[in-house]
């Protein structure tokens, strides 16, 4: 097998096809879906806008401009807001 290097951009576009393709092809279980978020969770450390604003010493509103100015990581599930550095 290859040697693959950290964080190439082949590499990466393999694993993410792959992955799509998988998920459409319904190859995974709802728990294996769920672990994968949850993993993901865990390493990037997501956090609602309001916990990171605490964590962070911020105010609410100066977090939320910066998720709507595009200046901080999100993602949106279920329509709430989560935040990581």
């Amino acid at each position: 097998m290859p040697q693959i290097k950290e964080n190439d951009p082949k590499y990466s576009d393999k694993v993410s096809a792959r992955f799509v393709d998988i998920l459409n092809k319904n190859l995974l279980n709802y728990s294996d879906e769920l672990k994968i978020i949850e993993v993901i969770f865990q390493k990037y450390k997501f956090e609602t806008i309001s916990d990171y604003a605490k964590s962070h010493d911020k105010a609410y509103n100066t977090v939320k401009e910066k998720v709507e100015k595009g200046k901080i990581m999100y993602i949106k599930l279920g329509g709430i807001i989560f935040v990581c550095d």
